[in-house]
């Protein structure tokens, strides 16, 4: 039995984006002209472009982050831009898209933008965990819809734009490389590459199927890597065919082309990728909530991301007092010398006699800062 897709866990995946950038390619040279957030979503992660270009005429580009991007029928804007849009309005309007790529072979999408009057700018679209939407000029951000911070990588204003990405993807291996990967692990074939490779289950069963390969099966020889290896470019090769996937009238899977794995169920084909998603967008639409309810959420993360702040500001006026506390006496006897200093020198005077510990003094404040 099939697993449903459930609207909260639709994502695009890393083949999904491939196929997704292909198809807007031809948008490539488009004129934004108006940018909009959709009513009653995200405002900071679910963006609409109105793009035009001579032969193509008027076109929308939905983005809506983490889930999926496409080439929309309509659009359902919001009454007020949020300050986000307004920003993105401000840098973006009138500018062309000059191109579309995924970075690497990552879920991660790259616009490039030739503004004439303001220069050029990219906007990243990061498909996986909660999302988010940066836009950099010459890689420096500007803005983003969630600012974070994590140990090897900065998301805020001011800070380079760094690719949360790998070394090396699957697209980037010789048949012998990727043989190796095979070799060095003593996993089953389907995990080895829907883990290592990152390409998903979905993904990795349907090229155990092309290549007739048990999906359980570990320790593969080099022949069979290489079946692998060629059904995967083949299937990257292939035109868009999208197909709409369902058992007893659920949707199990939406795909660019068709799949070997559901072959047995009931299949609607679409003109494109983006149909395919849009029209099952009833489904995949993740419930959207009340706009009092947001502001509330808003407000309670806000207060817990306070919270954090003040008790590490107190661990560590905690750590401070304790030190005070264990040092005093030899607090106190410098306390008692620079106040006999004080009497007699300068300041100035005084930092030069302890040069090795004074880091700094506040002559205003009557304040110094020690080093021990």
């Amino acid at each position: 039995m099939e697993a449903k897709i459930q609207p909260k866990e639709y994502q695009m995946s890393c083949v999904d984006l491939y196929f997704m950038v292909k198809e807007l390619k031809n948008f490539e040279g488009s004129k934004v002209t108006k940018i909009y957030d959709e009513e009653d979503q995200d405002t900071r992660k679910t963006l609409i472009f109105q793009l035009h270009k001579s032969s193509h005429g008027k076109q929308l580009l939905k983005i809506k982050c983490p889930n999926y991007l496409l080439l929309a029928d309509d659009k359902e804007a919001a009454d007020e831009p949020s300050d986000f849009v307004m920003f993105l309005r401000k840098k973006l309007s009138g500018s062309k898209i000059k191109s579309i790529s995924q970075l690497g072979f990552e879920r991660i999408l790259m616009i490039g933008f030739e503004n004439y009057d303001s220069g050029n700018y990219s906007l990243y679209v990061e498909f996986f965990s909660k999302g988010n939407i940066i836009l950099t000029e010459n890689n420096l951000i500007l803005i983003a819809s969630e600012y974070k911070k994590w140990s090897d990588r900065t998301i805020r204003p001011r800070e380079n734009y760094k690719f949360p990405g790998k070394d090396k993807y699957i697209i980037d291996f010789s048949e012998s490389d990727f043989y190796d990967k095979f070799k060095e692990s003593n996993k089953e074939v389907v995990k080895v590459i829907a883990s290592d490779f990152g390409l998903g289950g979905m993904y990795a069963e349907e090229l155990c199927i092309r290549a007739n390969i048990e999906k359980s099966s570990r320790n593969i020889s080099y022949d069979q890597a290489q079946k692998i290896y060629k059904e995967f470019f083949n299937l990257l090769s292939e035109p868009i065919r999208s197909r709409v996937y369902s058992e007893n009238n659920d949707i199990i899977v939406i795909s660019p082309i068709p799949l070997e794995k559901f072959k047995h169920l009931d299949c609607r084909e679409q003109m494109s990728f983006s149909q395919a998603i849009e029209s099952c967008s009833k489904i995949l639409k993740v419930e959207k909530k009340d706009p009092k309810i947001l502001k509330i959420e808003k407000i309670i993360e806000s207060q817990i991301s306070t919270i954090k702040e003040m008790e590490e500001s107190a661990k560590e006026e905690q750590m401070k007092g304790e030190y005070l506390y264990e040092h005093y006496q030899k607090v106190s006897m410098i306390m008692d010398h620079l106040r006999t200093l004080r009497k007699e020198k300068s300041w100035k005077e005084i930092k030069e006699l302890l040069k090795d510990r004074m880091k700094d003094f506040d002559a205003k404040d009557n304040s110094v800062v020690l080093e021990f």
